[in-house]
Order: C-alpha cells, then structure tokens, then sequence
C-alpha cells in the first residue's frame, strides 16, 4: 500500500502535505539552534504583526521537546496528509487546511489559549487515516493485517489519540490548549471527511482495491491552489530571513 500511495503517478501529487511538511522544517529548524527565535517567529505567547499570525503555526517547541513534537506533526501530515491529498486531491485538502487553522485560530482568541506547532492542521488529516483503515477491513479483512501501510497507520493513530492526548493530560492539563487544538481540529477533519465521503470512499476503495484510474485534470481550482501553496512557502521562507538578519 506504501508504494501505491506515495508512488502512484495515476493520483494527484501532494502539493499541500508537502508545503506544510516543508514550511514547518523551514520555520523550526532555526529555532532548535537558537530558542530566541522561538519568541521573534509570534509562537506561543501574544502575536503582534499579521505574519506572525500565520508563522507562528509552524513553529515547534519548546515543550515538548522541538524535534519529537515537529517529528510526530511532520510524520501525521507525511501519513495521512498525504493520502488524504492524493484522495481529495489539492484544492480539497487546501480548504482542509484553511479551515482547521481558522478553527485553531478561533479558538485561541476566544479561550486565551495559546499553543503552537502545525497540530491543528495535521490532526484534522487524521480521520481520513481511520477511515481509511475502516474501509481497508471492510474489503480485505484480516488480510489488511498484512499491509504496512495499515499496520503503521494504526499505530500512529494510537500515538496521537490516545497516548498523546493521555501524556499531555497527565502532565499537564486534561483542557490544556493543546488537548483542545487536536480534539479540534478532529472534529474539523471528521465534518470535513463528511461533506467529501462518497468521493473519499469511492477513491479509497478503488486504491484498496488496485482500481486505480489517471486523476480528473479539469479541476479548475487545481492550478490556482498549487500556486497559492508555493507562494505561501515562498512568504514562510522570506518571513525566516526577515526574522534571522533583523535581530
């Protein structure tokens, strides 16, 4: 099933998933070696200027530790951000995106809550993963067992629905920001899951199932949300040197 997600030409590339992946290695890389940046890029604490606003969302760390919370959000988008891309296709998951860092964005004005990282967004890709693997038992039973795919799609979503969520209320705060952002942005991906079922599940099944045909190209939204995506790591990346020569 790996090879048939992440190289299969027939299915529409994953402009979105890799931009996000790309935007939150470009924004928190520079603030693992140096942890004032953390503060200049808007993360966290109050945000001062629009583009903050916006960085500030791709921005790991400190707590938890930066490379595993930017591992685990950048594997969650690689997983399901990716299969859900290649299901819905670019315009879809774009609106997707949009959506759940509008939600997140809500929130955190509304409750005073601030957080950070791409979890609002790579979380809400996390219902099409369970589906996914719901659709996968429907066809192939136990068989489904033996699909790597499958089997690592499980695991992480254990990781991230249940020990995530138990660790963070542990340690921190059942309510905590960070507890609220990820049940958000589920629900966000689940109502978005919704609204696009029967093209999701025609098109899973179709992969499950080795059906595979070339992607629909008349699209008319296709091509403006590629461009906006790479305009959009365009502005991350000049918003990093901004931030780098004027400290």
């Amino acid at each position: 099933m790996f090879k048939k997600i992440f190289a299969n030409s027939d299915l529409p590339f994953p402009h979105t998933s890799l931009v996000l992946i790309l935007c939150s290695l470009v924004v928190s890389i520079p603030i693992y070696f140096d942890q004032t940046l953390y503060f200049s890029l808007g993360a966290n604490y109050g945000l001062h200027s629009p583009f903050q606003i916006i960085i500030s969302r791709f921005a790991h760390g400190p707590n938890p530790p930066l490379l595993l919370h930017l591992f685990v959000n950048v594997l969650v988008i690689a997983m399901f951000g990716i299969l859900t891309e290649r299901i819905l296709g670019t315009p879809k998951t774009l609106m997707l995106v949009i959506s759940a860092i509008i939600v997140e964005l809500i929130i955190r004005y509304s409750t005073n809550r601030f957080g950070n990282g791409i979890s609002g967004a790579a979380w809400a890709f996390s219902p099409m993963g369970f589906y996914f693997v719901i659709l996968s038992f429907r066809m192939k039973k136990l068989n489904s067992l033996k699909d790597g795919f499958i089997i690592f799609s499980i695991l992480l979503l254990i990781l991230i629905w249940l020990f995530i969520t138990i660790y963070t209320g542990v340690k921190y705060h059942w309510f905590t920001g960070t507890n609220i952002y990820h049940s958000a942005a589920v629900l966000t991906g689940t109502f978005y899951l919704l609204l696009n079922k029967n093209q999701f599940e025609k098109t899973a099944q179709n992969l499950i199932g080795d059906q595979i045909s070339k992607e629909n190209t008349t699209d008319r939204l296709k091509f403006p949300a590629i461009v906006f995506n790479y305009l959009f790591l365009l502005f991350a990346v000049l918003n990093v040197f901004f931030v780098l020569f004027n400290k």
